[in-house]
């Protein structure tokens, strides 16, 4: 019995000595689960916003694409609406520069609108010059002279305003079908 009495005062102050360490263990056993869990979820989480980052990414990209056609086909349709227009058709460069001046002023979209004979030369602007404008080096205007349809010149610097510029061009036939010039933003 004594063998018994000294057995159980060993554990007992042993195990009070290891009381931190074993409670250390227990926790430990506890949370290692919730920490591989959490691990888990943090994994999940990060494919979950690298996924919605990504449709994010061509939600906008469509988004801009979007408004650039709109933008595009909205051009195309005011060139096309002025071009037949009489200022326009019969070089009246006072009533072509106020309707141009005009709408630039309300589609601040547009830095420029501005008119040109066969062989290039500027004869109507929305922003008037004193310094006289050829185009017909310009790719807008070499193409839409080419196919007679609207026409984009892409990326350029502005002769005037010395800025990027993105000019479109659209045709301006006479009545018999001829082509006369071409108008551009």
């Amino acid at each position: 019995m004594a063998d018994f009495g000294l057995f159980c005062s060993i554990v007992f102050l042993d195990s009070k000595k290891k009381f931190p360490f074993i409670l250390f263990v227990i926790v430990a056993h506890a949370m290692v689960p919730i920490l591989i869990l959490n691990i888990y979820i943090l994994f999940g989480q990060r494919e979950f916003i690298r996924d919605w980052n990504i449709e994010s990414g061509k939600f906008l990209t469509r988004s801009a694409a979007n408004r650039y056609q709109g933008v595009i086909n909205s051009t195309e349709t005011l060139l096309a609406v002025l071009s037949q227009t009489n200022s326009i058709q019969t070089r009246d460069i006072a009533g072509c520069t106020a309707t141009f001046a005009n709408i630039v002023k309300q589609q601040p979209l547009y830095t420029n609108l501005f008119a040109m004979t066969i062989n290039g030369d500027t004869y109507c602007r929305a922003n008037p010059s004193i310094q006289p404008i050829n185009n017909l080096d310009r790719l807008f205007f070499t193409n839409t002279l080419k196919t007679l349809s609207f026409s984009s010149g892409g990326y350029t610097i502005g002769k005037l305003s010395k800025k990027p510029v993105l000019t479109f061009g659209y045709p301006i036939i006479n009545s018999l079908g001829t082509p006369i010039g071409v108008i551009a933003a």
